[in-house]
């Protein structure tokens, strides 16, 4: 039988239209990612606080940090990674992608310390975040991080902005430097399947890292002070009755007396870190009658050196150990840990000799947390002050010397 062209052609037609529908069911949407707003952040203000800086372009480093934008941060500062992330080409009618994922990877050079701040809370489920793959920050080993952020379910053509903040540890070298890059993607609920055609963003960087020598050691909260208290007390520290060992039968009454020793910085970012274990002498002085007397031959030892656990005017615990409770827990006066301390007699056979070899170890200048009050109200915000190490020297006189 024949069929007139009319009735083939619309058989043509149905049939093209039927082999279109299966093309149109097979679209893949898209996750995309670029910067939001400037993109990246390099630092914190007060800038060019050195006074070397031509512009807020200017890359030179040693401590300094021109401007927001030069691909320059200094240590202890922060880096903003700010992102903007968007789902579309959805089927009409199509399902939302319910785990779109940015993954970010940091990459630092040799001598640079680097770590990510937090996870953002855009990456949390209790802000809408999703679960396959939960949000995490791993150690990728060599110093290297990856941030995984889940930011859960997108609609059609929606998008979502975050941060992503990189800290710069005080143990990274002046010169050295990071790169970060960063892809999205979309993940089914099998947690295997990508299901969105994803997409990647040019590495940035790599920001040069800022440092310059910036310490000073000081006595408590000036270069000249003195002790705090004169508690009474009973203690042994010398043989006394000859029998070869030091107890209890060798006690005998003295004074406690206190000072502190302080590392201190009028900044509170670019400052190198010091290599330890920090060694320096320490001299002790002791006048007759007035402070401006004659020295007087003092029969003392220093029998206790450690981080700050007391209260003094103007100084801060030693280490976040100490009473977390206080000040409902803010840590405002508290160092992060101020390491190992030892003082050794010069001339340990003369007990009136003043000159000690002080050791410093293991003191946290990674610039993670610094207090920013001492005992008081002293305001220490502006600047910085290291972990104090309490020198506890006890002086014992005997009744021919008082």
């Amino acid at each position: 039988m024949s069929h007139s062209p009319s009735l083939l052609g619309l058989r043509v037609l149905w049939l093209c239209v039927f082999l279109l529908f299966p093309a149109l069911a097979s679209a893949t949407p898209s996750v995309t990612i670029g910067r939001f707003g400037p993109g990246t952040v390099d630092g914190t203000a007060p800038f060019n606080v050195l006074g070397s800086c031509a512009d807020t372009a200017d890359q030179r480093i040693d401590g300094e940090d021109c401007g927001e934008g030069n691909g320059v941060v200094r240590t202890q500062d922060s880096v903003s990674h700010i992102w903007s992330i968007t789902a579309d080409g959805y089927d009409p009618g199509a399902p939302n992608l319910k785990n779109v994922v940015l993954e970010q990877t940091i990459t630092p050079s040799t001598n640079a310390v680097i770590q990510f701040d937090s996870l953002p809370v855009a990456c949390t489920p209790k802000a809408g975040g999703g679960t396959t793959p939960a949000s995490a920050i791993v150690d990728n080993g060599s110093g290297s991080w990856k941030l995984t952020c889940n930011l859960g379910e997108f609609s059609e053509g929606q998008q979502k902005s975050l941060t992503v903040n990189v800290k710069i540890s005080g143990k990274s070298w002046n010169g050295s430097d990071y790169t970060s890059s960063q892809r999205v993607y979309s993940m089914a609920d099998d947690g295997v399947t990508e299901n969105a055609t994803g997409a990647t963003y040019a590495d940035v960087g790599p920001i040069k890292i800022s440092a310059q020598p910036a310490y000073d050691l000081v006595h408590s909260i000036n270069t000249t002070h003195g002790f705090y208290n004169a508690d009474t007390g009973v203690r042994a520290v010398k043989d006394l009755n000859g029998d070869g060992v030091i107890n209890t039968a060798d006690n005998e009454a003295g004074y406690y007396t206190y000072s502190l020793i302080r590392l201190a910085a009028a900044r509170k970012t670019g400052i190198e870190a010091v290599n330890q274990p920090i060694v320096f002498k320490d001299t002790f002085k002791a006048t007759a009658l007035a402070e401006s007397g004659a020295d007087f031959p003092l029969e003392f030892y220093v029998t206790e050196c450690r981080d700050n656990p007391s209260q003094w005017g103007g100084e801060v615990f030693g280490s976040k150990s100490y009473y977390p409770s206080f000040d409902n827990g803010s840590y405002k006066y508290h160092a992060l840990n101020s390491g190992t301390c030892q003082l050794v007699r010069d001339t340990p056979t003369d007990p009136t000799s003043v000159a000690f070899t002080a050791t410093l170890n293991n003191v946290d200048l990674s610039g993670t947390h610094y207090p920013t009050l001492g005992f008081g109200g002293v305001d220490y915000s502006a600047g910085l002050i290291m972990p104090p190490i309490t020198v506890c020297s006890s002086s014992f006189l005997s009744a021919l010397s008082i």
